[in-house]
């Protein structure tokens, strides 16, 4: 298992240097130059082109991404262009507010997604799962940002039960968790059931049954253990879409995370705020994966199997 850990590890490192790339080369693409957003449109042409030969922005393409990384090798991922604080720095004051929400919207749809999903398998085409149906098509249908407006308007705005604006407090992450969990709430129904389903129809579920094996230790005990995988694979990939910024949920309810900051800063062409973001979010993203490969293992014991006989 170590020698697959420190596998994946080394394959990091390609790969954050693919995105690295890719995101360094688009963000040279957009016109303008860090002097225009650094001294905005009153500064003359001179200084704007003493500044830009100062950070180096008229030097080639390829030794100015050298450069970069060889920076962030050594901890320093850049100053922001338009707030003139390190990159780190901000990202850093930004990221638990993001996380927060992240970690309260995947909690939300998992406790209410897994078991609602569970109960539709074993009581397949009843009032609940009928009704789970409609809801989950409704959830994965609204798009985000009309249902947080209606929230805001609803709870907010007539209700006064909930503030609409900030991150200071638990109950500002209410709506926005709700907002955001929706669609990954829906598809963690739908998951979990059809898993279940394929699962519960198998030849050993009947043997438990036959054994004298009570309903509730069959579909805990070895029904669900067996469908986990695709439904801890669901839980993890769309917690790292919410750690990489739920930009349209922080927009709508004004929340200072990382996913407003860097939609702030494309629009701004702020490179080193840009590029710091995407790099911190491909790590975490590919340490989540790291650990749902490790998790793999632990839930299910054939894949421990397959990670032994590979030798690794």
């Amino acid at each position: 298992m170590y020698k697959y850990v420190v596998k994946r590890i080394l394959l990091m490192i390609p790969v954050l240097l693919g995105i690295s790339f890719v995101v360094f080369f688009l963000m040279d693409l957009t016109p303008g130059s860090p002097a225009d957003i650094i001294m905005g449109d009153l500064a003359t042409a001179e200084a704007k082109a003493q500044l830009n030969e100062s950070l180096g922005w008229n030097q080639p393409f390829l030794q100015r991404y050298v450069e970069y990384i060889v920076n962030v090798f050594h901890g320093d991922f850049g100053t922001s262009y338009v707030s003139g604080l390190p990159v780190f720095q901000e990202l850093f004051s930004r990221f638990p507010t993001t996380f927060r929400l992240a970690l309260y919207s995947m909690v939300l749809a998992s406790l209410i997604g897994i078991p609602v999903g569970i109960a539709c398998a074993v009581k397949q085409y009843s009032l609940i799962d009928s009704f789970s149906t409609i809801f989950a098509l409704i959830f994965i249908s609204i798009p985000s940002f009309w249902l947080g407006l209606l929230m805001i308007i609803v709870f907010s705005v007539q209700l006064h039960l909930l503030p609409s604006f900030g991150s200071e407090s638990f109950a500002h992450f209410i709506m926005p968790a709700i907002t955001c969990s929706g669609a990954t709430l829906a598809t963690l129904i739908r998951m979990t059931r059809s898993t279940m389903l394929e699962v519960i129809r198998q030849d050993y579920i009947r043997t438990a049954y036959a054994k004298g094996a009570t309903k509730g230790r069959v579909i805990v005990k070895h029904a669900l253990q067996n469908a986990m995988i695709p439904i801890i694979t669901i839980v993890g990939v769309n917690f790292g879409y919410m750690l990489g910024g739920a930009v349209i949920t922080e927009n709508v309810f004004g929340m200072s995370g990382v996913g407003n900051l860097l939609l702030g800063s494309i629009r701004n062409k702020d490179i080193p705020m840009v590029m710091g973001g995407v790099l911190i979010i491909a790590v975490m993203f590919s340490i989540i994966n790291l650990l749902l490969d490790i998790l793999y293992a632990f839930v299910d014991p054939r894949v421990k199997a397959q990670y032994k006989k590979g030798g690794t």
